[in-house]
């Protein structure tokens, strides 16, 4: 047995042959032997693709009684892993691998939860994985959303710089809520960032960048949020439901947390504009 934590949720993974390693960054978030919230069992299966699968991206799926089977692939000609995604609503799920697949060395079990769809099992638990580069100030998370190419490493970088802020994830981050407010929590995957840590704080703000020729803060409607938010997140969207179950947690996500759309050139004073605007929830702890 392994044992993982993701923000507030433990994950318990059996079938494990003792030789896969974790990975560079999954070995941040295991734990000790806890009562789990979701227990993926693994079972060694040749896996044939159906005739009547339908291609989505890098995935491929077959609906059966209303439930959806995937079938994904890791550097094999053949289906690496397959799974029930609704079964991730579940307190267990049963995820097949081929066999074959542990004789590549670049696997690991971070790949395997990565490919096991483990964001839709989060989801399911209110807690989104939103693309965005995720830092620390003053104990307090600011999350830099927005589409690819509008500055996200580049903004954590200028705060590290100027305000010595710690960038956790370069590349995404989790998002979930306690009693007392909306929380940032690390996540076993940075992108091309290489910068992950595992480390839980409360959000101060939300800001989703463009680019521009000067700094300015701009107050976004519910709309806004709203596209901003579900763009963002990781879920399957050729699947109703989880179209509407990214939806419904998106809306409780803005209508408490701070977001704010930032319009900057990238440089100190675009730091200083942020800063004014949350200032009093950054500082005034």
């Amino acid at each position: 047995m392994r044992y993982y934590r993701f923000a507030d949720i433990a994950f318990e993974v059996d079938g494990l042959p003792e030789k896969l390693p974790d990975g560079k960054y999954l070995n941040l978030f295991r734990t000790a032997s806890v009562v789990p919230d979701i227990t993926l069992h693994v079972q060694n299966t040749t896996l044939v693709l159906p005739s009547d699968a339908v291609r989505s991206g890098n995935i491929c799926y077959v609906e059966r009684e209303g439930k959806h089977r995937i079938y994904g692939w890791f550097r094999t000609p053949n289906p690496a892993i397959s799974f029930v995604l609704n079964d991730w609503k579940n307190a267990e799920i049963t995820v097949d691998v081929h066999p074959e697949l542990y004789d590549d060395a670049a696997f690991t079990a971070n790949w395997l939860l990565s490919l096991s769809g483990f964001s839709t099992g989060l989801l399911y638990r209110k807690c989104a994985t939103l693309h965005c580069s995720y830092i620390l100030v003053e104990n307090q998370a600011i999350l830099f959303a927005g589409f690819s190419g509008m500055g996200k490493s580049t903004q954590a970088e200028l705060w590290r710089r100027y305000r010595n802020a710690e960038i956790i994830n370069g590349d995404r981050a989790l998002i979930f809520q306690r009693e007392d407010g909306w929380y940032a929590g690390g996540i076993s995957a940075c992108g091309s960032s290489k910068i992950c840590r595992n480390y839980t704080a409360k959000i101060a703000a939300v800001i989703l960048l463009e680019k521009g020729s000067d700094n300015r803060v701009f107050p976004m409607k519910i709309a806004e949020k709203y596209r901003a938010l579900l763009t963002g997140m990781a879920f399957h969207r050729w699947k109703e439901e989880g179209i509407d179950t990214a939806g419904n947690l998106a809306m409780d996500i803005l209508s408490e947390l701070p977001m704010y759309r930032l319009r900057n050139r990238a440089d100190e004073e675009s730091v200083e504009v942020i800063e004014k605007e949350i200032g009093g929830t950054l500082y005034d702890i």
